[in-house]
């Protein structure tokens, strides 16, 4: 072998040991290059997709403003109440439906740090000075498989009775207003008959009295 390479030496005047060498460390730049493009291009996406979760809470929050606004803008009466009623149920249960969104991403962060006490370097990866670095687009990328299939039920048993209280406590807050503006639309509608049929008898009092005089 060290003839052949002699041979292949004195003919192309190449440093083959030299050329091995440099490949290599070639092949561990590419690598450290791939790397760092990975970890760059998933952080990218972690950017990518708060700025969207971000864009979309805004989109609600302006739909409630507006919704707010008309009603406002309404006259008094029971449909005026009705559509608060139903506003105010629909924030109670747009801020549940955030509350559990935390819940599982918190949960999401904490299922990565029990693989990383399972295996410290899981996240890790090698500089080009061969030691160990963290490897954040990596983390980010295991962090957001995990939590895409999480769900509700993933969640323990203490927050998933949190999260159903919030919405009982929502529904019985929206039947409740909605009953006591029907009622109060009764007690209104009675009242307007009382003070009719007071008005009436009072018409016919005077009228027989009237009678009364002419006899």
């Amino acid at each position: 072998i060290d003839s052949i390479k002699k041979t292949l030496k004195d003919k192309y005047y190449v440093n083959i040991d030299a050329e091995a060498k440099a490949g290599g460390m070639a092949a561990n730049a590419r690598d450290d290059e791939a790397n760092m493009l990975a970890s760059e291009a998933s952080q990218r996406q972690k950017e990518s997709e708060e700025y969207v979760r971000q864009m979309a809470d805004q989109a609600r929050d302006g739909e409630f403003e507006i919704r707010q606004a008309r009603i406002d803008a309404m006259d008094e009466g029971v449909d005026k109440e009705l559509a608060q009623n139903q506003l105010n149920y629909d924030r109670r249960k747009e801020q549940n439906k955030r509350l559990e969104r935390e819940m599982l991403d918190e949960l999401a962060e904490q299922r990565i740090r029990q693989m990383e006490d399972i295996n410290p370097y899981v996240f890790k990866r090698k500089n080009k000075d061969g030691k160990w670095e963290d490897d954040p687009g990596k983390r980010e990328t295991a962090k957001r498989d995990v939590r895409q299939v999480l769900g509700a039920e993933d969640l323990s048993p203490e927050q998933q009775k949190r999260l159903k209280e919030f919405d009982r406590i929502a529904s019985e807050a929206r039947e409740k207003a909605n009953r006591d503006s029907l009622d109060k639309m009764l007690e209104d509608v009675l009242t307007y008959q009382q003070k009719r049929l007071k008005i009436e008898e009072e018409y016919d009092r005077k009228r027989a009295s009237l009678y009364e005089k002419d006899d």
